[in-house]
């Protein structure tokens, strides 16, 4: 019997690739039931609250600027000449580096946590404040809770990517999937039962609690010898600093081309519209998320295929797996715009954007993931010649809406988003692509 593309793809991925791709299912899949919740269980400003929490939550982006994906690397890097035992123990040369860098980084994020506490809290009570005669009870406080568990889920950060640097892949992502899973039913419970807005408190606690008990039972030697181990000269301008500023740069676009509608709806037009985009956007994400998880997968056989340069059998994964990314995202796509219009006629209908502000949503997503499969091509040869582009890209978005959304509102933000990732965004990329492939393949 033929297999299916899926079963051919499950076939000759290894264990802890499979475990990342069903983390990432579980994120997507989770993500759908929790806004069917939120579409039946919290009133039109609740959900515009709601999703206006998350995007302000989400500007802890800017402190970890990055390197938490940096650390993976780094960390693959300096435990290059050590090994784990068979009881979970460090072995090998230069061990008093490897510490230095847990250490280092481990001050930076704890340094983060309390900047994002002691901002983030006052900041966002004054933001949110502007609609504060609209808002549900208790608003104030599941801000503040909001906050403080994000505030705690940063100061474990540096030790999940490190471990995952050093070769643990599977043993992380066992513990982050045992998160999304905890933080999910607890938000789910707590959408049920009524409790509103603290149910968005869960996700970033589940994951404080679960990284803090998991490290405690099989790497408490880690927390313990990192103070206790001779100090070693670590350059982080040398080791770190290269890899961070590239990746913070894309974080903060994607922050700045995603997060920043919410927000601003809710400033300048209200919790309504805030929640109506809030909501789309994420149904949107999802579907970018799920359809990317083929080509994700092939990004480590596409990397290996550069570094031997068998170009025509990377070109050939390559096309493959982008049409197969780009054809689930085109099926899910009608199924959210049909959707989308069903809803027009039903009591939800102010719970989404209207049907054509959702055509132009996904049609800038669209966009987006178009530029972002020719991205993991030329990520395949070691460099990210989309930098530049994705700032540029965020800038533009930012302005364009600061511009448009007062006199415009919703339709003028997705406009904004499909003028640069379609208008701009793809034919820039697109030449870049082109001249980077012939560069290196002739």
């Amino acid at each position: 019997m033929r297999r299916s593309i899926l079963q051919e793809m499950l076939l000759h991925l290894d264990n802890s690739t499979r475990l990342v791709l069903l983390y990432r299912a579980w994120q997507a899949g989770a993500g759908l039931c929790t806004l069917g919740l939120v579409l039946h269980l919290l009133s039109p400003i609740e959900q515009g609250f709601y999703y206006t929490y998350a995007s302000i939550a989400a500007l802890q982006v800017f402190l970890d600027a990055g390197l938490s994906a940096a650390l993976i690397q780094v960390a693959a890097h300096t435990f290059s000449t050590m090994s784990w035992s068979r009881q979970r123990q460090i072995e090998g040369q230069d061990q008093s580096i490897f510490y230095a860098l847990i250490r280092k980084s481990s001050i930076w994020y704890l340094i983060a946590s309390l900047v994002f506490l002691l901002i983030a809290a006052p900041a966002g009570i004054i933001f949110l404040s502007s609609n504060a005669s609209l808002a549900p009870p208790h608003w104030q406080l599941n801000w503040i809770l909001l906050v403080i568990a994000t505030a705690l889920s940063l100061v474990m950060v540096p030790f999940m990517s490190i471990l995952e640097g050093t070769g643990l892949v599977t043993e992380v992502y066992s513990i982050r999937l045992l998160q999304a899973v905890a933080g999910s039913l607890g938000t789910w419970w707590l959408l049920w039962k009524g409790y509103g807005l603290l149910a968005i408190c869960i996700n970033p606690l589940m994951a404080f609690i679960i990284s803090a008990i998991s490290l405690s039972l099989r790497y408490k030697f880690i927390i313990r010898d990192v103070w206790k181990a001779k100090s070693a000269s670590f350059s982080w301008g040398e080791h770190v600093w290269p890899y961070q500023w590239r990746i913070g740069l894309s974080w903060l676009s994607g922050y700045l081309l995603v997060q920043i509608h919410t927000p601003l709806l809710f400033r300048l037009k209200g919790p309504l519209e805030a929640g109506q985009m809030g909501l789309s956007i994420t149904i949107v994400s999802m579907l970018s998320l799920l359809a990317m998880i083929g080509i994700t997968s092939r990004t480590p056989n596409l990397a290996r295929l550069a570094s031997k340069k068998s170009w025509a059998e990377m070109d050939h994964l390559f096309f493959k797996a982008a049409k197969i990314s780009i054809m689930l995202y085109g099926l899910g796509a009608i199924v959210i715009l049909a959707a989308c219009y069903y809803l027009q006629s039903t009591l939800y209908a102010n719970r989404i954007i209207p049907f054509m502000d959702m055509l132009i949503l996904c049609l800038a997503f669209l966009s987006s993931q178009i530029v972002g499969l020719l991205a993991i091509y030329l990520r395949a040869h070691k460099t990210d010649p989309y930098v530049g582009l994705s700032v540029v890209g965020a800038l533009g978005v930012l302005i364009g809406v600061l511009i448009v959304t007062p006199s415009f509102g919703i339709r003028g933000s997705v406009s904004v988003l499909l003028f640069v990732h379609g208008v701009i965004g793809i034919p820039v990329a697109l030449k870049i692509w082109i001249s980077y492939r012939e560069k290196w393949h002739t």
